[in-house]
């Protein structure tokens, strides 16, 4: 296994996801987790499956990818190693599309040292919250998509509380109307 696993996936609703290892992108085994043992697999809060590993520790297995609202997700595979301990690989993952007023957008910015104490300002809000960034230097959050009247970009600023690196970005609102039954 790769020093920086990973999960790829083709990025289409519905489509099956080859689980991976960074930086490949043909279909490969997982290993590392105890032998003949369940190892869950993740969209951020919602249990994709349940599955087995095999006698060695590895996965092998594809993704019924559902649907799920644009923006950054989290793909999490847990389980457990031979010696007990918890183990989590993860991958974040874009959904393609805009988000609609009234949803809310999933986004990740790196790139700051890790573990880092970082300010999120909003659409005008300073300090909308605070987060600490990853292991990878990044910062992964969910907001709330409520634009101002006549307004299609939302202004995202994310600044580091210790170096006061600032990066920026901005959330485009989809102006199309919700289809019926959506």
């Amino acid at each position: 296994m790769s020093a920086n696993p990973a999960i790829s996936f083709d990025g289409t609703n519905g489509r099956t996801a080859p689980i991976d290892t960074w930086p490949g992108s043909k279909p490969t085994v997982i290993s590392g987790f105890a032998p003949a043992t369940e190892v869950k697999v993740f969209l951020d809060s919602l249990v994709l499956g349940i599955f087995q590993t095999d006698d060695s520790g590895a996965l092998e297995t594809a993704l019924l990818m559902p649907e799920a609202d644009a923006g950054v997700h989290t793909l999490q595979i847990q389980g457990t190693t031979r010696k007990g301990d918890l183990i989590k690989l993860e991958q974040r993952v874009r959904y393609a599309g805009l988000p609609m007023a009234g949803g809310t957008y999933g986004m990740y910015l790196c790139c700051f040292e890790a573990h880092e104490k970082v300010a999120v300002s909003y659409n005008g809000v300073a300090e909308f919250f605070s987060s600490r960034t990853d292991r990878d230097g990044g910062v992964s959050f969910v907001l709330p998509v409520e634009p101002l009247s006549g307004q299609v970009e939302i202004p995202v600023t994310v600044t580091s509380q210790r170096t006061g690196k600032v990066l920026t970005d901005s959330i485009e609102v989809s102006t199309n109307s919700p289809q019926e039954g959506d």
